[in-house]
């Protein structure tokens, strides 16, 4: 649940915590699993980049896929 949340990298929650309501709808809790049982950060991170981009676009305003680091 909730406590998964502090084993994902410090970015993905930033992304996670700062998303409007219709970002946030598009996430699902088995996404978040996912992501959270992954042990390292920079394999969180790649995972995200991912489902970033296979279709939710950006995030709170950040650049596209491939802009920046993470997405």
């Amino acid at each position: 649940g909730i406590c998964r949340m502090l084993l994902l990298s410090p970015r993905i929650q930033e992304a996670i915590l700062s998303a409007t309501p219709e970002r946030l709808a598009m996430l699902t809790v088995d996404r978040v699993r996912r992501i959270a049982l992954t042990p390292d950060w920079d394999g969180q991170e790649a995972i995200w980049a991912s489902l970033v981009r296979g279709g939710w676009g950006t995030w709170h305003g950040l650049p596209a896929p491939g802009k920046i680091g993470l997405f």
